[in-house]
């Protein structure tokens, strides 16, 4: 996620190309591989055992190696062992621009002091950022009383794409004071103990479809029934195991059905959020009230 959010301050700035950040992200996404393959390759998971850990994955909010851990398919030392063997992802993104001739290594180093300064991250040491930290510096949802279950269901969803569909968005968040318009919504109510109003949205359907392409893992030519009902399972997997979070602090809640719609005006919205989800393919917004 860190290579993510400092490749579009690097582009923000004017010091890559759309297209070369796209390339370097795209490199170091390829060369960072998954702690199950590496689990497998090691002769310490079956492939069975992995898939059966990624099926889990879709049920609760724990990362792999808590998952295997605690399934008895990894020991401690094991887990160790494999994250000590994946590649750190900003390192390999710098170096892919280095290599390149985008930048070099000195003013690569400068940058990103200035971007950590940006963001109150003043960590030298990478391996020591956590998501929760980085996130902060980017979920703010001001002084509403629903800025707790605000920020439990964005950092989940970045949390989330970054399991599903491998491509973490850079984040940004803005209320929605009056309306807000969309060409094409995905929408799930969740209620019980308290009510939520839940949805993708955008203007592009190439965004959508695009989307709905990396969570499915297949290709569609045009943005059909398959296409909706894969942007519709994302956001009803997302929320599922939001409420299996939120169940876990002793608060029942409930799902109604996915629905699809098109030209959607929304007013008259009580404490609502828009958080733009940017990647470089594309946008979508996650509207929440």
């Amino acid at each position: 996620m860190f290579s993510q959010y400092f490749g579009q301050y690097l582009l923000n700035k004017g010091l890559l190309s759309a297209q070369q950040l796209r390339d370097a992200l795209e490199h170091e996404k390829n060369t960072k591989v998954k702690l199950g393959v590496l689990a497998m390759n090691a002769g310490y998971m079956s492939a069975e055992q992995v898939e059966i850990v990624y099926r889990q994955q879709a049920k609760v909010d724990e990362k792999f190696g808590e998952i295997a851990v605690k399934t008895g398919y990894l020991s401690e030392s094991q887990l160790k062992k494999l994250l000590s063997t994946q590649k750190q992802g900003h390192l390999v993104l710098c170096q892919y621009i280095a290599d390149k001739g985008y930048m070099t290594l000195s003013q690569l180093d400068a940058t990103m002091k200035e971007y950590m300064d940006s963001r109150n991250l003043n960590i030298r040491n990478l391996d020591d950022l956590n998501l929760e930290k980085l996130m902060n510096s980017y979920l703010n949802f001001g002084d509403t009383l629903w800025h707790k279950i605000y920020w439990e269901y964005v950092s989940l969803l970045l949390r989330n794409c970054m399991r599903f569909i491998n491509d973490v968005p850079v984040v940004q968040v803005e209320r929605v004071d009056e309306t807000y318009y969309a060409e094409w919504m995905v929408s799930q109510r969740i209620f019980g103990k308290f009510s939520m109003f839940t949805s993708f949205a955008s203007n592009s359907l190439d965004a959508l479809k695009h989307l709905a392409e990396l969570f499915n893992k297949d290709t569609y030519s045009s943005f059909d029934e398959y296409a909706q009902d894969g942007i519709s399972e994302f956001l009803n997997l997302h929320n599922g195991i939001f409420l299996v979070n939120i169940s876990n602090n002793g608060v029942v809640l409930d799902m109604a059905p996915q629905n699809f719609s098109t030209g959607v005006k929304l007013d008259e919205l009580p404490e609502c959020f828009k958080i733009t989800l940017t990647w470089i393919w594309g946008t979508v917004d996650m509207v929440i009230y």
